[in-house]
């Protein structure tokens, strides 16, 4: 997977995390979210944007 392709699944895994603690009023934090999925392999990122639903 590119970096690009890479980016863009994280930003989607973040923004459907980020709506999901919304809609239940619990607080989220973007950028820990982010570094913790930045070093994630390619394989750990796709199978947890499948558990997101993403």
């Amino acid at each position: 997977m590119s970096v690009e392709q890479k980016g863009k699944l994280i930003w989607a895994i973040i923004a459907h995390l980020k709506f999901a603690a919304q809609s239940q009023k619990k607080a989220f934090d973007e950028g820990d979210t982010f570094f913790s999925l930045a070093f994630k392999s390619d394989a750990e990122l796709q199978h947890i944007a499948k558990l997101a639903g993403v």
